[in-house]
């Protein structure tokens, strides 16, 4: 008898223990956070002789006026200023600003610079969105609850698409007189997931984001050292210069 007690007391207690782990949550994933490592600011010395050319440098800005940053998206827009103030140093060029638009410049900085430059990025992200699903929950149901619980749930991939464009503009006028792009086409980051509390499941959205950004910023430092060759600025400067005139 005294066997049989003990028996369903241990049966009662693995019950339990169950149930308790079934109506645990699971700890939200750890965060990712991206890693923009400067490739042009490391000296910020001009490698080549001057090239007497000067740029104003305007921030770079969003095709899009309505996107509404994140920190990541910001930490990459600041990122990629610095950058680029640092490639056209390292390149002979001498540069103004940075300014936070065109249209901020006055006339008599508008006059000085012999181009402007003005990046503009263009963001178009496609990522699953958390579908709440009610699914059994044994545990609940043993401790008296509704025997059920909600799960967020995403199945596929988050992408990254879009493009920045780096416009060279007559200064007086803002017409345009040269453009590179760099096609951010990255590779997609698995962001399916299946998490008790919709915290969890944006946790990693954000990771899967932070990642996308980081190869596109990785992306744009590679294509961008290719631009702004020397004897092609010379040659804009000397159109702009035409239409001046």
């Amino acid at each position: 008898m005294k066997t049989s007690v003990l028996k369903s007391l241990g049966v009662l207690g693995y019950v339990l223990f169950m149930c308790a782990c079934a109506t645990t949550s699971t700890p939200p994933p750890a965060a990712y956070d991206p890693v923009f490592n400067p490739k042009f600011s490391d000296t910020g010395i001009a490698k080549d002789p001057p090239a007497h050319i000067s740029f104003a440098i305007v921030k770079p800005e969003y095709a899009d006026p309505s996107f509404k940053e994140s920190p990541t998206t910001r930490l990459f827009r600041d990122s990629l200023s610095k950058e680029i103030e640092s490639l056209i140093i390292s390149k002979g060029f001498t540069i103004q600003g940075p300014f936070d638009s065109y249209n901020d410049m006055t006339f008599p900085q508008k006059k000085q610079a012999d181009l402007i430059l003005r990046p503009v990025i263009t963001w178009a992200w496609n990522n699953p969105r958390p579908k709440a699903v009610q699914k059994s929950d044994f545990g609940s149901a043993i401790l008296g609850g509704s025997g059920t619980k909600t799960v967020y749930e995403t199945q596929g991939t988050c992408k990254l698409n879009g493009r920045i464009d780096f416009l060279v503009l007559e200064s007086l006028t803002g017409t345009k007189m040269w453009t590179k792009s760099v096609s951010l086409e990255v590779p997609e980051e698995d962001c399916s997931t299946s998490a008790e509390d919709l915290s969890s499941a944006q946790v990693i959205f954000t990771n899967a984001e932070n990642k996308l950004l980081e190869k596109a910023y990785n992306l744009t430092m590679e294509k961008i050292d290719t631009y702004f060759n020397r004897e092609e600025m010379a040659q804009v400067k000397q159109q702009s210069l035409e239409l001046r005139k």
